[in-house]
């Protein structure tokens, strides 16, 4: 299963991606694909085959039923899909996304589409069939759940205080 998402914030890329996620879904029948709009507060799904289309869905609860994950790369989904240890294809649209993507790939977490379908085609079929993906993005998961970013900066002013 795939999750495709453009996060919240970018609605005038919403339709066109529904649209795209609808050709990959035919491409590749023996997938199911789940497309969320990112309208929070609505709950209307719509199934179309081995498509379901989502007004919303709450990443942190549901991301680790998926194998891969097509995504805008924004910070929030991002970082979702890092903390549930699935594979990354970053489709980035503008602000930080190009720089999240490129973080992705470097580090073997997953791959970046231009949003061009025989490319993006291509790089999903890498990511769900490649196990080094999976694998990758589970270690980094592991290292996740180590890191406590709230106690090390409070520690870090704490220090601060007494100099």
């Amino acid at each position: 299963t795939v999750l495709v998402s453009l996060g919240t914030h970018i609605p005038w890329a919403k339709e066109h991606a529904a649209q795209f996620t609808r050709i990959l879904s035919q491409m590749l029948p023996e997938y199911n694909f789940h497309f969320s709009y990112g309208r929070a507060g609505q709950n209307k799904i719509k199934v179309e085959g081995n498509l379901t289309l989502h007004d919303y869905i709450p990443y942190d609860l549901y991301l680790k039923n998926y194998d891969a994950a097509i995504i805008h790369g924004g910070t929030g989904i991002t970082y979702s899909c890092l903390r549930a240890g699935i594979p990354i294809l970053v489709w980035p649209h503008d602000y930080d996304q190009f720089d999240h993507a490129a973080r992705i790939v470097y580090h073997g977490l997953g791959l970046k589409t231009n949003g061009q379908l025989q490319l993006t085609l291509n790089c999903l079929q890498q990511l769900l069939n490649e196990t080094h993906f999976k694998q990758r993005t589970q270690d980094f998961q592991e290292k996740l759940q180590g890191y406590d970013a709230k106690r090390l900066i409070l520690g870090e002013l704490e220090l601060l205080q007494y100099k």
